[in-house]
């Protein structure tokens, strides 16, 4: 039975108590370095899917070509609102 027993604690690896902590760093590490991977991969399909759909709005953007910015008339209006106001401006100072 004794020799049992002795051959049986010569099959296990006995592992000291600094081989276990190591070992368990190693795994919170290997498992902190995957978490951090699959972060870093999903942030960067966001910016990269962000980036497309900017890029498809801002073609979508510049397809009408004449088109004036909204707010200017035409030739013969062209400053209008601002003549008004400036002649009621000049006649309010001049009283």
């Amino acid at each position: 039975m004794q020799a049992n027993q002795g051959q049986m604690q010569q099959q296990k690896p006995v592992n000291s108590l600094k081989e276990i902590q190591e070992e368990e760093q190693e795994i919170a590490f290997l498992m902190w370095f995957e978490e951090e991977s699959a972060r870093v991969r999903q942030e960067n399909e966001r910016r990269v899917s962000l980036a497309l759909t900017s890029e498809s709005e801002g073609s979508a953007r510049g397809r009408g070509k004449g088109v004036r910015a909204r707010g200017r008339g035409s030739r013969s209006e062209r400053g209008r609102g601002r003549g008004r106001d400036r002649k009621e401006q000049v006649s309010a100072a001049a009283v």
